[in-house]
């Protein structure tokens, strides 16, 4: 049976692991035999996307229009026409990508 102990480690050695390897890219040979870096696949973004969401990791970037939002909405006031927009369209481009579905 796993120890907490053990299942930190291994949280924490998947963590680091996936850090490096959204940051750095991955390395793979080509045809030729010579070794490059590539980014990295979708897979790993996935895996990444998904340890986040199922251990309600969230953030909202500083001055982001996420954030810009986030805070109107928090408001009393309704949101003017211009606002209402801006957030349909990034509620449409949250939408649209795969990674935040």
């Amino acid at each position: 049976m796993a120890t907490e102990a053990k299942l930190r480690a291994l949280f924490e050695a998947l963590t680091a692991r996936l850090t490096t390897i959204i940051s750095d890219g991955v390395s793979v040979v080509t045809k030729t035999g010579d070794v490059i870096t590539v980014d990295p696949p979708a897979s790993y973004l996935a895996v990444a996307a998904k340890l986040l969401a199922d251990n309600k990791i969230t953030a909202v970037p500083e001055n982001s229009a996420l954030q810009k939002l986030a805070e109107r909405l928090q408001s009393s006031a309704p949101l003017t026409e211009k606002e209402f927009a801006e957030s349909v369209d990034l509620a449409r481009a949250v939408n649209s990508n795969p990674f935040l579905n």
